[in-house]
């Protein structure tokens, strides 16, 4: 198995997450700007549910 066709843990996904947003922070290009936002988007409608349902207990909303 490659690392393509492995499925990344809510760990890794959440320091995508991270990264990706610092880097849409830090961007100056728009267009570079907008295409870290789509993938940052993508991520985060990727969470896993079970990633979805801790982050909402740990914000108090279950």
């Amino acid at each position: 198995m490659n690392a393509a066709d492995r499925a990344i843990t809510d760990e890794e996904r959440e320091s995508r997450i991270e990264q990706l947003g610092a880097a849409m922070v830090l961007a100056t290009d728009l267009t570079e700007r907008a295409r870290l936002w789509r993938r940052l988007k993508d991520e985060i409608a990727a969470r896993s549910p079970a990633q979805v349902v801790k982050m909402e207990a740990q914000k108090g909303l279950r």
